[in-house]
């Protein structure tokens, strides 16, 4: 695309303004979604993370939201191309910096909280108190146990918000 242009040309709001709409219309197609069947079976743990992706369409869920501490775990799931945006919460800095670049991922900060249901409640009200969401709507949550060890994901969690 025109990414030299934007860097180093006359026009460079031109070229980005001209790059998001190229971008925008070729993810309209169906072509750039993968098939997200029962059927298909993941092969491997890090392959099973799209069937929150599944999870969230099934069940109209707002958001999915992924608990991490490196960003795996968001990373995997957007590239599920799931039809809900992912919120990815992790405690680091440069985790929430790198998430910003994948594909439906809104990086969010949070604390260091080491029990599931604590999780799940911070989620709760931080989703609801920045008015992100709303009481009533449901959210897919990808965590890991024990909590705050990276590459342990291995819990999906289908959550009212309430």
């Amino acid at each position: 695309m025109l990414s030299g242009e934007t860097a180093t040309g006359d026009y460079p709001t031109a070229s980005a303004s001209m790059m998001s709409r190229i971008v925008m219309e070729a993810e309209k197609s169906p072509s750039t979604r993968p098939r997200l069947t029962r059927a298909a079976r993941p092969a491997s743990r890090r392959r099973s993370l799209a069937g929150p992706a599944i999870a969230a369409r099934e069940i109209g869920a707002k958001f999915l939201v992924a608990f991490t501490e490196s960003g795996s775990s968001a990373m995997t799931v957007s590239l599920a191309r799931p039809s809900v945006p992912i919120i990815g919460f992790s405690p680091n800095l440069k985790t929430r910096r790198r998430m910003s670049l994948y594909w439906g991922v809104i990086p969010r900060e949070m604390p260091a909280i080491n029990d599931s249901d604590a999780l799940v409640d911070w989620c709760t009200g931080d989703l609801l108190a920045s008015g992100l969401a709303s009481p009533g709507e449901r959210v897919v949550i990808v965590f890991g146990a024990p909590i705050g060890v990276s590459g342990s994901t291995n819990a999906i969690r289908v959550h009212v918000l309430s």
